[in-house]
């Protein structure tokens, strides 16, 4: 266990964990992605980290282990808000991000 009022000075704790988008789907947390997405989705990886403000930041990357490359594809903020509309949505509900409508990237349940 980590307590981050005990980290050194420069340091600061924040949790992350990465996941495939098959890993997502299989879970149902990964609905679909954006069209241009589609050929990709077997190499992309999703990291979420929380923010101090209480969201989430996702980070897609589309990994190629053949060539050993990476790719940062697109990184977004889910704000505390939407954090907690999230906790009070039901299992089919669902949310596309980002939530702005001019770009859906992903919908996720």
């Amino acid at each position: 266990i980590v307590n981050p009022h005990k980290m050194p000075p420069g340091c600061s704790f924040a949790p992350t964990k990465t996941l495939t988008y098959k890993e997502l789907e299989s879970k149902q947390v990964i609905k679909s992605v954006n069209d241009m997405f589609i050929t990709m989705k077997g190499k992309l990886c999703f990291t979420f980290r929380f923010t101090p403000q209480g969201g989430v930041g996702v980070s897609v990357t589309y990994v190629d282990k053949a060539r050993k490359t990476e790719h940062n594809i697109k990184q977004l903020e889910i704000s505390k808000p939407i954090m907690q509309e999230l906790k009070r949505a039901k299992n089919a509900d669902l949310i596309s991000l980002p939530t702005e409508e001019s770009e859906k990237y992903a919908f996720m349940i």
